[in-house]
């Protein structure tokens, strides 16, 4: 992975919202997610942006944002007569950085006082090893990620499904991959299986790795987390 001096694409921080403060209070930032979205859907980028609050500052004194010690781009501003500040800001585009994860230390430094908290930010993807041989009999591990970004902040960590679409369009069957953990919401990795536990035909498959239990087509007006993968049989399974 090569690792490039973090630029922001956008940063609107300033005295949005009021938090109450007192001379004793210990200077607090926080997110709004654990994990956001950053992928490339036809060649554009989709993110999600990530909501930036913190409290317990000097009111009125002048903060620095940084990202992975980085100071961000317009990420200057005053406090306001709460000692408080929140904005949005959008990270480095993991495409640029040749990773599909990664985790983000933001800070803000006023005065003496600093408070700093992490994110990541992930792409949605699955995938299976090893990745060559005859489909038909390969046996793989398979690896998933992101399944949990379409999910309200805090929600429970969701079961991954595997359901085989034959190449008329039709579902053949539904496996179940395992519970999607951590911040973002992967399984690093599966037990061995074949990749096709069945007689599989010839023709072009699509594998569609969700969380759904019941099979739903993945479209781009979906609102659930979705990843197909192509498989190719050239010669049916006997």
């Amino acid at each position: 992975m090569t690792v490039r001096p973090t630029t922001i694409t956008a940063i609107a921080l300033g005295a949005l919202v009021a938090l109450p403060s007192s001379a004793n209070a210990i200077p607090r930032v926080q997110v709004d997610r654990d994990c956001y979205l950053d992928t490339v859907i036809k060649k554009k980028r989709v993110a999600t942006p990530v909501t930036l609050s913190g409290n317990g500052f000097t009111p009125g004194a002048q903060f620095q944002v940084s990202l992975d010690g980085q100071p961000l781009p317009n990420g200057t501003g005053t406090m306001d007569a709460f000692g408080a500040l929140s904005g949005k800001f959008t990270a480095t585009p993991l495409a640029t950085l040749n990773s599909r994860q990664r985790k983000w230390k933001v800070r803000v430094d006023e005065g003496a006082n600093s408070a700093s908290t992490s994110f990541y930010t992930s792409d949605i993807f699955a995938d299976f090893s090893p990745s060559s041989g005859n489909p038909a009999k390969l046996k793989v591990r398979w690896s998933v990620n992101g399944f949990k970004l379409s999910r309200p902040a805090g929600a429970k960590s969701p079961y991954v499904y595997l359901h085989y679409i034959r190449p008329n369009g039709k579902r053949k069957r539904t496996y179940r991959l395992g519970r999607a953990t951590g911040a973002c919401g992967a399984i690093k990795r599966t037990k061995k299986r074949r990749l096709f536990p069945f007689r599989a035909e010839r023709g072009l498959w699509k594998l569609q790795v969700d969380t759904n239990r019941k099979f739903r087509r993945g479209t781009s007006k979906s609102t659930f987390t979705y990843y197909t993968v192509g498989v190719r049989i050239r010669t049916a399974r006997k």
